[in-house]
């Protein structure tokens, strides 16, 4: 890429720092913005509502951690409606 280009990432997790230099992405997954599938974002979905499902149904849930995988499922509800694809949120 050269000089001015720009890029798009669908990018879960983890933060962006911004300053002079330029930009720095941690990040759990980065999928470029091209090959953001339904398929893929069908599955990011299930993977966050899974979470959900188990931390529902932990004995002892550490703290936030309902809260928390509830946002994820949210997110990536969001996301897709962001980059628009067809994200259906799934019963939490």
């Amino acid at each position: 890429m050269g000089p001015g280009a720009t890029a798009e990432y669908v990018v879960t997790g983890g933060f962006a720092q911004i300053n002079s230099d330029g930009v720095t992405v941690l990040a759990e997954r980065a999928i470029a913005r091209t090959d953001m599938t339904q398929e893929l974002l069908d599955a990011m979905i299930a993977e966050a509502a899974s979470v959900h499902k188990a931390a529902k149904e932990a004995k002892e849930p550490a703290q936030g951690m309902l809260d928390d995988a509830a946002k994820l499922v949210a997110d990536m509800v969001a996301m897709g409606s962001e980059i628009g694809l067809s994200a259906s949120q799934p019963n939490l």
